[in-house]
Formats: structure tokens, sequence, C-alpha cells
């Protein structure tokens, strides 16, 4: 689902990312990632192959991830704290290490925030479709 999500967002506002706007030198796999998008951009076909890089930025699934895995953690007391610590290192580390904008980060947040409540939703609507009625 955030993947279907994220497609329109991917075609109408593409980014390279931070350290190509800041003028950073990319590392090896940024460097890879650029290249895919760039040969995307181009005319002419393009093939994928199983090596390419994820090249979806807006929103940022690092952040979708860390912050549903550290919710599902949150339920389990002793490590609780942890989860919710190691998903904000994650969160921070996408912005720091020069993948993610600031807005992708964001726009991760408030995707995992959609998601929460739609599962919550449908586990209370389940709970009430199955319980039978007093009566």
């Amino acid at each position: 689902m955030a993947a279907a999500i994220s497609i329109p967002f991917f075609a109408c506002f593409r980014a390279v990312g931070p350290w190509y706007y800041y003028g950073f030198p990319p590392d090896a796999e940024q460097e890879r990632t650029m290249k895919v998008l760039f040969d995307l951009q181009a005319s002419g076909w393009y093939v994928f192959d199983s090596a390419t890089a994820g090249l979806i930025a807006l929103p940022s699934f690092h952040t979708v991830l860390a912050v549903l895995t550290g919710v599902a953690l949150w339920a389990v007391p002793y490590v609780r704290w942890f989860g919710a610590a190691l998903a904000a290192l994650i969160v921070i580390s996408t912005v720091t290490t020069g993948w993610h904008y600031v807005s992708d980060v964001l726009a991760g947040l408030a995707l995992t925030l959609v998601a929460v409540a739609a599962a919550r939703a449908y586990t209370q609507l389940e709970a009430r479709i199955t319980t039978p009625a007093a009566g």
C-alpha cells in the first residue's frame, strides 16, 4: 500500500538526493542510484535488473519501516524504549547520511500515521464484527 501511494509522488517529484543538491560527493551506492534515476529520465528504453537500488525517496520507507517497527515493539514492555530509540536513530540517520531530505522523512511519518490509524480502525471493525451481540 505504501509503495502504491508513493509511485505518483515519485513520478511527480523526482529528486536525486541531498548529496547531489548540496554538492557532496556520493558514495558508491548513491552513485549507482543516481545513475539509474538519470537513465530513467533519459529518452529511450531502460531495463531494470535485480541489482537496481531503490529509487523512491518520498516518502522515506526507512522512516515508515522504522516507526512501524517501533510501534509494533511498543507492546513488549522490556524492549519498548529500545525499539523507540532505535527507530528514532534510524529516522535521524536517513537525513544525516544524505539519503533523504527532511520532507521525505515527514512524508514517511505521515504515511506511518495513516497506516497505523487504518490498522487500528480495521482491528476495531473486525472486533465488532466477530464479537457476538449481548442480548
